[in-house]
């Protein structure tokens, strides 16, 4: 089994919310390390370090914590970045994208079921209902099997 995660279900590991439980475990059974690439890292560390500097003190000491977590994790080996081929996925995305008779979802929730066909994955770790229906019409499995 291969498996990709998308941003969501990644942030979930690091940062405390309703979904940690479910992500943490999922990922405790399917084993390390799990590949990710330069995507997923720009996103994360753009991310807590942008919520580092929030004004709210409980969102800045989350974010000091999914840091903490996020370094500790790659030091560990729990994530290792992989290469992905970029140009392959985002022609991906953009054909899904053109394809929308209503209004598409946010470029990063098309993006990551692209980079996932990409990357060989054979299941696809998503809590978002969008881009989990892109990835299951694409032939990935889904992880959660359900929300």
């Amino acid at each position: 089994m291969i498996s990709y995660p998308d941003l969501g279900y990644l942030l979930s590991v690091l940062i405390q919310g309703d979904d940690t439980t479910r992500a943490s475990s999922i990922l405790r059974q399917l084993g390390v390390p799990q590949t990710i690439n330069a995507c997923h890292r720009l996103q994360i560390e753009n991310g807590i370090l942008r919520a580092l500097h929030e004004s709210n003190a409980k969102t800045a000491a989350m974010a000091t914590e999914g840091l903490r977590l996020w370094r500790s994790y790659l030091l560990e080996g729990v994530f290792q970045i992989g290469a992905v081929d970029y140009d392959a996925a985002f022609r991906l995305a953009t054909s899904w994208n053109a394809e929308f008779a209503d209004r598409p979802p946010p470029w990063a929730l098309t993006l990551h079921p692209a980079l996932a066909i990409a990357s060989g994955a054979t299941h696809f770790l998503s809590f978002d209902v969008r881009s989990r229906r892109l990835a299951k019409n694409a032939g990935l499995l889904l992880l959660p099997d359900r929300l």
